[in-house]
């Protein structure tokens, strides 16, 4: 309950109530005041003068009139009640007087009270408000600077995408310039061509169908890395590139073909036979693994297989020199010296002053034509052998 409304109801709503209960006590009892006793109720005899202590009906005794006895017994009796209840009245009524404006001042406080709280309050809601407002007014100054920071950091943006457009085309034009630089590798690169029995020159013409695709990612540079470290002699780093390029181009058959030249020079015959077929199988037209699979069956001493992946090669590519070459090779190991006097009849006519021998072959060869047991082969082919000039590669 509310302090203005306790203040209201102790000393002004309770005083007024007490009041009335009083006022409607007196007259109630007035009426019953002016009825006259019977004669069958007990009165006390009292002499004129004597002071009446108790309310009750009374008898005056000297009174001759018996017919005013009651009117005296009456007017006594109201006497005496009118008198207390009468003082009792006065008495309220001088309290309330009393208490009223204190009530009315109390209550006024408390009104005040509550008005100055309310009015506080307001004040209070008010500054806070005004606060609001500020930390509002505040916060869309804060979001206007971050407009602009992310104006400033969009400008800058676009500037950085504007710089790395440029660097990408700088990029493309250095990736053009190193596709250039390949192929002056490619021209740098025969010895290795001979080394690991790969046609370079086929190389060169495959790639110029798929360097425009090739461009578009890291492919071809890990290609041209690993051959760098091949002919380095550096295997590991090699395989590593070679797998690398792979990755990126999973098709690139040249890539196959190279991973089983270098497993052949290190003699792992399961891995160079894999990749070669790999090779061959994504594509079939390509003749320098077939030449490589020959020289791998040679190595294993399995002549026919070798005769087979030669004659592969050499029917996919008659004009290479190495095709031309090895076939003579693997027929002279084999031991079947007039395929081989044959081969090598066509691969002098064939390349002419371009046909030599290798210096690495140059004493299998003299052994072979040594066991030969045909005299007439064997002289024929000592001939041609004989005029054949010793060179570290094919060209």
């Amino acid at each position: 309950m509310k302090q203005g409304t306790k203040t209201f109801l102790t000393f002004i709503a309770l005083p007024l109530t007490i009041a009335v209960i009083s006022i409607f006590t007196v007259f109630i009892m007035m009426p019953r005041l002016e009825e006259l006793p019977k004669e069958s109720e007990k009165v006390i005899e009292v002499k004129k003068g004597d002071t009446i202590k108790e309310r009750t009906i009374i008898k005056v005794v000297d009174v001759k009139d018996k017919e005013n006895k009651f009117a005296e017994e009456y007017y006594a009796q109201r006497s005496y009640v009118l008198d207390f209840w009468l003082t009792c009245l006065g008495i309220i009524i001088t309290v309330i007087s009393i208490i009223l404006p204190i009530g009315a001042y109390l209550f006024k406080r408390d009104i005040d009270i509550k008005n100055k709280e309310e009015l506080d309050f307001a004040k209070k809601e008010l500054e806070d408000a005004k606060k609001d407002v500020i930390s509002v007014k505040e916060e869309l100054e804060i979001a206007k600077k971050e407009v602009v920071s992310s104006k400033n950091k969009i400008e800058k943006t676009k500037e950085e995408c504007d710089d790395y457009l440029l660097k990408i085309k700088e990029e493309e034009d250095s990736l053009d310039k190193l596709i250039k630089e390949m192929k002056v590798e490619l021209n740098t690169l025969s010895d290795l061509r001979n080394e690991v029995k790969i046609d370079f020159e086929y190389i060169k013409k495959e790639n110029k169908e798929s360097i425009d695709n090739l461009k578009k990612n890291k492919a071809i540079s890990y290609f041209i890395e690993a051959l760098k470290f091949q002919d380095e002699k550096d295997y590991t780093k090699s395989i590593e590139s070679y797998n690398k390029s792979l990755k990126l181009n999973p098709k690139d058959h040249l890539s196959y073909n190279n991973l089983g030249c270098i497993y052949l020079e290190i003699k792992d015959y399961a891995n160079s036979e894999l990749f070669l077929k790999k090779s061959i199988e994504e594509n079939s037209d390509f003749g320098g693994a077939y030449s490589n699979l020959s020289i791998l069956y040679l190595e294993k001493k399995e002549f026919e297989k070798s005769i087979e992946y030669a004659k592969k090669a050499l029917k996919l590519e008659p004009d290479n020199i190495s095709n031309n070459y090895n076939i003579i090779e693997v027929y002279l190991l084999k031991g079947d010296y007039l395929e081989a006097l044959e081969y090598l009849n066509k691969y002098i006519e064939k390349f002419k002053d371009r046909a030599v021998i290798l210096i690495k072959d140059y004493y299998i060869w003299e052994n072979s034509i040594m066991n030969c047991n045909i005299k007439e082969v064997k002289v024929k082919l000592k001939e041609l052998f004989s005029n054949l000039e010793k060179k570290e590669i094919l060209q």
